[in-house]
């Protein structure tokens, strides 16, 4: 429901795309981010994916909804 009825189809293939694409990358990101030298403190790492995670989060609420909120 968060997407217009006419592009709706697209739309959720763009999400899973997208998501697809996150889900093969984060794990080489993170091998790289683990294989540098010096390596960087490993706090710094959990501390970005925290602040991805915060990111993600505040974008969805600011995703307008076209749903009438007065449903009866």
């Amino acid at each position: 429901n968060s997407y217009p009825t006419e592009i709706r189809g697209s739309a959720v293939g763009l999400a899973q795309t997208v998501s697809r694409i996150g889900g093969v990358l984060s794990p080489i990101v993170a091998s790289a981010y683990l294989a540098m030298k010096p390596l960087p403190d490993v706090n710094l790492f959990f501390w970005f994916v925290a602040v991805c995670a915060l990111v993600t989060t505040i974008s969805f609420f600011l995703i307008p909804s076209h749903i009438a909120r007065n449903r009866k």
